[in-house]
């Protein structure tokens, strides 16, 4: 038997993240869309990072009785 010069490459299902077409990538790839959304996704300018680049959270207690009256409207927590 002859060998072939061809090599075995291991490939991932994934689904275009804009038209939610299945597609086979090289494992490991961090292509998101198929090859006939690609061009139209470059053509979208890259926008700002839309998260925070840090999360704060409140420090110290919280009044959140007094917080949810206040946000209905209820005033000073008079009801």
């Amino acid at each position: 038997m002859k060998k072939s010069g061809a090599t075995l490459q291991h490939m991932e299902l994934k689904y275009c993240e804009r038209c939610g077409g299945l597609w086979l990538r090289r494992e490991g790839s961090e292509r998101v869309y198929c090859l006939n959304c690609l061009p139209l996704m470059n053509e979208i300018p890259a926008g700002r990072n839309p998260l925070p680049a840090r999360v704060r959270l409140p420090i110290g207690k919280l009044d959140m009785e007094g917080s949810c009256a206040r946000a209905l409207g209820y005033g000073r927590g008079e009801r």
